[in-house]
């Protein structure tokens, strides 16, 4: 703009918008008290320390009951002879749906807590 001439409209504008700036209150806002700053910190941390203990607590009952249920597996298989007394009678079909659907729901629990351990750990 230094090699152009500013004519008369422009000229007002700009010096009426520098005379509106001048007249506005530059005043920042007061900081926080100290108080308030070291009392969110601590707030902060406390929930940190409390998103860390349960995703540990989680993560352990992850394990619990993956240890259970290769328990219950390795008890299944060790005494599958005991259960399973004819290989073709009826016995042996509700011995295997009811060790699949014990199986189910310790298995879809350990995908449920996984899962939220790995959302508390990504969020």
């Amino acid at each position: 703009m230094a090699d152009q001439d500013l004519n008369q409209d422009e000229l007002e504008a700009v010096s009426a918008y520098m005379r509106e700036l001048a007249a506005a209150s530059v005043h920042a806002p007061p900081p926080a008290p100290a108080s308030l700053v070291w009392r969110k910190a601590q707030l902060a941390a406390r929930r940190e320390r409390q998103r860390r203990c349960a995703a540990t607590l989680a993560f352990m009952e992850a394990v619990q009951v993956l240890v259970g249920t290769v328990g219950a597996a390795a008890l299944a298989v060790w005494g599958w002879q005991d259960l399973v007394p004819s290989p073709a009678g009826p016995t042996s079909v509700a011995a295997v749906l009811t060790a699949v659907l014990l199986g189910a729901g310790p298995l879809l629990t350990l995908w449920d807590t996984f899962s939220s351990v790995r959302a508390a750990r990504l969020g």
